[in-house]
């Protein structure tokens, strides 16, 4: 806390020799420091560059939900009746790989004894796979994808991912002048179905050749999270965990945000 803003971060490992503590309270304090005495953005469409926190936000409430299995056979995904189609920019690949050495999901097996492998949900764009534990796999025909996770060692299994990974073709993504977001504030009210988000935008920078310019005071960016898919045109060169995803930061061209 600095004045009126705050500043957050976190690392996350399964190796506790992988933890930086002195790297995380640094960049909590960067981010509160710099974001006090930020300025208005003027409402119209920006250049957005995601941090892999932000990105996380919005990909695990409203993306990653449309590719459960029993979500697709209950009617709540919006690719349902999506599965060989394209949902997202011929560039970009999701998968889940619990299999990845040292990543903080990786099981050999999954929370119902299912030997794990790679699954590919989205390759170049297309839609190829939907997740599905044993009880939804069994129920609708299907074969279970070894996707079954608990939330604790006492909780039931359901269907998760392990390391659910984006991937693309990776750039200089804050070269040119961007929007930064760190954080976003409100992706739990996004609509699952449609897509549509507002969400607040918390320690946002405008940035240029890689560096953090002047602060943003507030502002809301608002969208959609399936078309926005279609709209990434750079991802950065370093990924991230954040829980268990990992992920690049990510820029898109052209989106709302409102402010003054």
């Amino acid at each position: 806390i600095h004045q009126q803003s705050t500043g957050s971060e976190f690392d996350y490992s399964s190796f506790m020799d992988k933890v930086d503590p002195f790297h995380v309270g640094e960049r909590a304090t960067f981010f509160a420091h710099e974001s006090a005495e930020g300025k208005e953005i003027v409402t119209g469409n920006y250049d957005v560059l995601l941090s892999p926190i932000a990105y996380a936000e919005l990909l695990g409430n409203v993306f990653v939900p449309a590719l459960n299995g029993r979500n697709v056979h209950a009617g709540r995904s919006h690719f349902a009746q999506m599965l060989g189609e394209p949902v997202a920019d011929s560039g970009i690949s999701m998968y889940d790989d619990p299999l990845l050495p040292g990543a903080g999901g990786s099981v050999s097996w999954d929370a119902e004894g299912m030997p794990t492998s790679r699954i590919d949900f989205i390759r170049h764009g297309v839609l190829r796979a939907f997740a599905y534990d044993l009880k939804t796999a069994y129920r609708y025909g299907k074969t279970s994808t070894a996707n079954a996770v608990r939330g604790g060692y006492g909780g039931s299994p359901g269907i998760g991912h392990h390391n659910f990974i984006v991937d693309g073709e990776r750039s200089n993504v804050a070269d040119e002048r961007v929007v930064y977001v760190h954080s976003v504030v409100g992706a739990h009210t996004a609509n699952p179905m449609s897509g549509e988000f507002s969400v607040e935008l918390s320690n946002a920078f405008w940035m240029s050749g890689g560096e953090f310019e002047e602060p943003i005071r507030s502002g809301m960016l608002s969208g959609n999270v399936f078309s926005m898919h279609n709209e990434i045109v750079g991802m950065s060169h370093e990924s991230r965990p954040v829980g268990s995803m990992i992920l690049p930061s990510v820029r898109i061209n052209k989106q709302r945000i409102i402010g003054k």
